[in-house]
């Protein structure tokens, strides 16, 4: 892969992260249970975080990292968070957990492309925490753990 094509992949990684921030962003406006919306805190500040690291790649490889901004994929993915956010906590989980599926797979797929052995540690490391995201929300959607009698914030 030419380095070109090594900035484009990591530069929509850089959106893809934007776009999933803004929507935790939005999904923490119907989260109000404590423990629940303090790992969506985590995760949306882990996308921030993303962005960041992925912006230093760009520019190790004297690229220009793309500035990310709602684009019409994040407004499509805010029309829809705003839809199921209006049932609640477990629409807004339900939206994340869209989110994350998209997430972890273009990490994954962008993996599979193969980058610059110097690269590539900070993409695994990106797609590890995107794990982490998924297997949290689905397990507190399973076992609604809003409902678990905490006192909303």
């Amino acid at each position: 892969m030419d380095m070109q094509a090594v900035i484009n992949n990591i530069d929509s990684l850089i959106q893809l992260d934007f776009d999933a921030a803004q929507c935790y962003d939005e999904a923490l406006k119907q989260i109000d249970f404590p423990s629940v919306r303090f790992k969506v805190k985590q995760f949306r500040d882990d996308h921030y975080r993303h962005i960041n690291n992925l912006s230093a790649l760009v520019k190790k490889l004297r690229g220009e990292p793309v500035m990310p901004s709602r684009n019409a994929s994040g407004v499509l993915i805010d029309g829809f968070l705003t839809l199921r956010s209006q049932i609640g906590i477990e629409g807004a989980l339900k939206v994340l957990e869209s989110i994350e599926r998209t997430t972890n797979r273009h990490y994954q797929d962008a993996l599979s492309k193969g980058f610059p052995i110097d690269i590539t540690p900070q993409i695994v490391k990106n797609y590890s925490n995107e794990k982490l995201h998924i297997e949290y929300i689905q397990k507190t959607i399973k076992i609604r753990r809003w409902e678990s009698g905490e006192k909303a914030a």
